[in-house]
C-alpha cells in the first residue's frame, strides 16, 4: 500500500508515519500543496496512492482544498471511482460538519479528531477494506 501523510504538525506526521509504515511505504509532507504534488507525481509514474491522509487546517493548501485538487487529478487521468485513493481526514477541531464539507462522497472517506490513538488510526485505516470505496 502506498501511503501520503500531509500535516503541518511534525510530531503528528511522525506519529502516523510510525503507525503506517508496517502497511506499506508512507511518504509525509507538511502542506496541502506538497500533497497534491506528490499525489500527482505517484500517478505519473503509475503507482498512484492507496491511501491519503489529510489534516483540514494546512498553511499553504487546506486539507480540503487539497483533497479536492486531487480528486480532479483522478476525474482528468480517468480513475474509476473503485481506483480512487481513500481519504482520511484529520482535525484537531472536534466540529468536522463545520468544514464545509470535508467528509463528502467525492472527498475523505473517513474523519479523525486529534489526538487520537494509535488504534484509532489502525481502526480507520482497517474500516476502509482492502477494497477501495466504490
Amino acid at each position: 500500500m502506498n501511503i501520503l501523510i500531509a500535516d503541518d504538525d511534525l510530531a503528528s506526521r511522525m506519529f502516523l508515519e510510525h503507525q503506517l509504515k508496517g502497511l506499506g511505504r508512507c511518504l509525509a509532507v507538511d502542506n496541502g500543496l506538497d500533497a497534491v504534488r506528490a499525489f500527482e507525481g505517484s500517478l505519473d509514474r503509475g503507482q498512484p496512492f492507496d491511501l491519503v491522509i489529510l489534516d483540514i487546517l494546512m498553511p499553504v493548501l487546506s486539507g480540503q482544498e487539497a483533497a479536492r485538487r486531487i480528486r480532479e487529478l483522478e476525474d482528468r487521468r480517468g480513475t474509476t471511482p473503485a481506483g480512487r485513493a481513500r481519504l482520511i481526514m484529520i482535525s484537531a477541531l472536534s466540529d468536522w460538519e463545520g468544514h464545509d464539507g470535508a467528509l463528502s462522497a467525492d472527498s475523505a472517506t473517513r474523519f479523525l479528531t486529534k489526538p487520537f490513538r494509535s488504534e484509532d488510526i489502525l481502526e480507520a485505516v482497517r474500516g476502509l477494506g482492502r477494497e477501495k470505496d466504490p
